[in-house]
């Protein structure tokens, strides 16, 4: 028989993760009710697990004696050990309040207690598998030789060689995967062989036939050229959206005068354009700045994954904020300068067409690149829990009309004059290079909490704030050219706003969650 759960804050479980602190009271629950059935053979419990599971196996093993075989799948010495890896001074206090962690990192005394290697020694785990692959950037060999090491009691002690015995509960042995990456090693048809037959030899006494990687369902590799083939994929989504919008542009034109539809030209001194992007500035790095108290907007529903709650957690905020100063600089400009400068040109028959087609395209986004056979090639989980993956799409693209309405009216109307085709992308480049460093600076104030903290990747070391910051004037300068182009075409916010939603929900999807 085999029971599988998924920890806190994973696939259906709720809760909050805590990084193997009290999970493992969770797997016993579970032995526990293995227990209750009758028709389970209590003498003969094993359990397995990978990553934070792995992690959590191994201490729930050293703390129930019922368990008589355990197997750990690429499980780090401890999880604050793969963020030392690759950010350096990172002050955990911040960083357990910036991804909603239930854990106070800070603490060295909750760090050694909740490190598994502590609880490693020649009496437990009983009958212990180290399983990893060399690819690993999780669980390196040296972690995994010390896992060995403890449970053994021999320092010298080598992968690949069986030592103790079954029949003791001592058997321990370490098994590399040459090639296989972290996300691999859970469906990895040799590791998947070896685990089996480690446990039947531990529970059982011995092997009950031969099993083979013929025997088991076929994991396939990646096909080569994957990767350009999801990214002709994304590179067809602007056509396609723009042809499809200007197939009811055109309907639309057919039945209004054809003045209402030539696109806004305005002429703008160079003092105006200046005041118009140092203002601009000023509201997004403000808005970064009054976001820094994450604690104000921790929503308990945000849970799965941490990552994921944050940014969520940040756009919200973002929003609010970005909110309140719009209406109120709307009320200003009216009120005491007459201006209709905030009027789109829109109708709602536009607005209506570009938000169904929007949402085609988050669905293909989110939906049809993860499914999609052998593209890409890592491990995707996606969130269980609906309502959530709704409310974070809803509160982005909240936040990024918001943002649109104020770079479309304040910024766009400003520097944008129409002319060729050639010039107009020129144009495009610029304003997305403006709107880009504004809101790629408001993602490095996000980060100040962590100037101290930077990135490690030898030979270069970058700070964490400026990264934040070259990082988001990038993606944002990307996007915004196909924000800008969508925008001359429709005139609506609206489509934008989607596709930057879009791209983020598909980030933090796919790159955040199997964390």
């Amino acid at each position: 028989m085999v029971l599988t759960i998924n920890l806190r804050a994973h696939g259906f479980s709720t809760g909050y993760c805590s990084l193997s602190q009290f999970e493992p009271l969770d797997v016993m629950g579970a032995i526990d009710w293995l227990f209750a059935r009758s028709d389970v053979n209590q003498s003969a419990i094993g359990i397995a697990g990978h990553s934070l599971g792995g992690m959590t196996v191994i201490r729930t093993a050293a703390l129930d004696p019922r368990v008589n075989a355990c197997v750990q799948l690429g499980a780090p010495l401890k999880i604050i050990n793969i963020v030392d890896k690759y950010v350096k001074n990172m002050d955990y206090t911040l960083f357990q309040l910036f991804a909603n962690l239930l854990n106070d990192l800070s603490s060295p005394t909750l760090l050694a207690e909740t490190a598994p290697i502590m609880v490693v020694n020649a009496s437990h785990p009983r009958n212990f598998l180290i399983c990893y692959g060399t690819a690993d950037f999780a669980a390196t060999e040296e972690e995994q030789l010390s896992y060995l090491h403890n449970a053994t009691g021999n320092s010298s002690a080598e992968a690949s060689v069986l030592y103790g015995d079954f029949s003791q509960g001592n058997a321990t042995k370490l098994m590399r995967y040459a090639g296989v990456d972290h996300g691999q090693e859970p469906h990895h048809p040799a590791l998947i062989v070896d685990l089996v037959s480690w446990m039947e030899q531990a529970l059982m006494g011995s092997s009950h036939g031969t099993l083979t990687t013929d025997d088991l369902v076929t994991w396939y590799d990646p096909v080569f050229g994957s990767e350009f083939l999801q990214i002709g994929f994304l590179l067809i989504i602007p056509p396609v959206f723009s042809y499809t919008l200007d197939y009811f542009e055109n309907k639309r034109k057919s039945k209004q005068k054809e003045d209402e539809d030539k696109p806004l030209e305005k002429e703008h001194s160079l003092k105006s354009n200046l005041i118009t992007i140092l203002g601009t500035g000023g509201i997004f790095i403000g808005a970064a700045f009054a976001v820094i108290p994450l604690n104000l907007f921790i929503f308990p529903n945000l849970y799965f994954f941490r990552i994921a709650g944050l940014i969520t957690n940040l756009f919200l905020a973002h929003a609010l904020i970005l909110g309140i100063i719009l209406i109120g600089t709307i009320i200003f400009l009216r009120k005491f300068f007459n201006s209709g400068s905030f009027k789109m040109k829109t109708d709602r028959q536009t607005i209506l067409h570009s938000l169904l087609i929007g949402v085609i395209l988050a669905a293909f986004l989110v939906f049809g690149l993860i499914y999609l056979p052998l593209i890409p090639s890592v491990n995707y989980q996606m969130p269980k829990n609906w309502f959530d993956i709704i409310l974070m799409i809803t509160i982005l693209a909240a936040s990024l009309i918001i943002e649109e309405i104020y770079l479309r009216v304040i910024v766009f109307n400003r520097l944008f004059n129409p002319s060729s085709e050639i010039r107009n992308w020129t144009q495009f480049l610029g304003i997305a290079t403006v709107t880009g460093t504004i809101q790629g600076t408001c993602i490095g104030i996000f980060l100040l909490p962590f100037y101290q903290s930077y990135l490690d990747a030898s030979p270069i070391m970058i700070s964490l704030p400026l990264l934040g910051m070259i990082g988001g004037i990038a993606i944002f300068i990307l996007v915004g050219i196909l924000n800008n182009y969508l925008f001359v075409r429709t005139r609506s916010v609206i489509p934008g706003a989607i596709i930057v939603a879009s791209i983020v929900v598909l980030a933090i999807v796919v790159r955040f969650v199997p964390l």
